[in-house]
């Protein structure tokens, strides 16, 4: 691999690390760049999901650390997701991936119209008046959260942010702090699939998860800073841009 190279992968980590650790959507940026050096799409989704662990593993400590995490909450979203995930990256091996993109888009465009909708969502904490009720919806959005994150991925944290702040009453920090521990969780097993399977390209992995452990890390150090009224904002502009993205330059 040639050092040009190696310092556009790197790079490309560090923009996708950057927004990853805040509202996700690494993935969208980084597997058609890996694409453009020639690896097959699941491949370049196996390496692109080692490179987001990398990411996660500095954003976590970082949040746990400015006690931004809710570990109470999500626990059955995030075994849910744990298990789908997994069932997901073995379906994606043999999975196109038009038909999915159409479903998330509308999906996503779908939170963004909700947060727009409701102006005060995620902005102050509430306690769901019935626990079961709210691990139920845990349990169905984690399995859906899971099934996507294994089969692509890209963004599938805009969707964990969503459903902490709409089924668990979270503001947005705690959220996006939160959706850290499912979507490594997730992340880590699905990676581990694609390696079984010898779909990672490690030459290329090394300069990229340098560049998404550090954009991870400045990230997430940035959003602890940030008012929930920014976060919002950050989400639904991702969340627009998400949406174009998979529709229009697929």
């Amino acid at each position: 691999m040639e050092i040009t190279s190696g310092l556009i992968v790197f790079f490309a980590g560090l923009l996708g690390g950057l927004f990853g650790a805040v509202v996700g959507g690494s993935l969208l940026l980084i597997v058609p760049i890996l694409n453009l050096f020639g690896l097959p799409i699941h491949t370049a989704i196996g390496t692109a999901k080692v490179s987001a662990v990398c990411r996660d593993i500095p954003a976590l400590m970082n949040y746990h650390r400015g006690r931004e995490v809710n570990y109470d909450i999500g626990q059955s979203f995030t075994v849910a997701m744990v298990l789908a995930t997994f069932l997901g990256a073995q379906i994606s091996l043999g999975l196109s991936e038009q038909s999915l993109k159409a479903v998330v888009s509308a999906c996503v465009i779908g939170m963004a119209l909700a947060m727009l909708w409701d102006p005060k969502a995620g902005l102050k904490e509430y306690l769901p008046t019935s626990s079961t009720r709210m691990r139920s919806l845990n349990i169905l959005s984690g399995t859906g959260c899971g099934l996507y994150a294994g089969i692509f991925g890209g963004g599938v944290n805009l969707l964990i942010i969503f459903s902490f702040v709409a089924l668990s009453g979270l503001t947005f920090k705690a959220a996006v702090a939160t959706s850290k521990v499912s979507n490594l969780a997730s992340t880590f097993i699905a990676s581990a699939v694609f390696v079984w399977f010898g779909r990672v390209d490690y030459l290329l992995a090394i300069p990229l998860c340098l560049g998404m452990s550090s954009g991870g890390y400045i990230g997430s150090r940035w959003a602890i800073e940030q008012s929930n009224h920014t976060l919002r904002l950050l989400f639904v502009l991702t969340a627009v841009a998400m949406a174009i993205k998979l529709l229009v330059f697929t």
